[in-house]
């Protein structure tokens, strides 16, 4: 909720996501997880991952 304050985002665009942490059998399971931004980032010597990503997450594109 803190980085939707931070981008201006929809809150409601994130409660799907946070509710899902209330689970009895919810595991943390995101750990070594690179991916194409933070290896770009990492490649580019980026200070922020939204600065290395070609398609940016943002409110204009459709939900799934």
């Amino acid at each position: 909720m803190k980085k939707a304050e931070i981008f201006n985002l929809l809150k409601d665009d994130y409660l799907p996501y946070l509710k899902t942490r209330d689970f009895e059998d919810y595991k943390t399971t995101s750990w070594f997880g690179l991916g194409w931004q933070r290896l770009v980032q990492w490649l580019t010597n980026q200070p922020y991952i939204y600065e290395s990503t070609v398609f940016p997450g943002t409110h204009l594109i459709p939900n799934p």
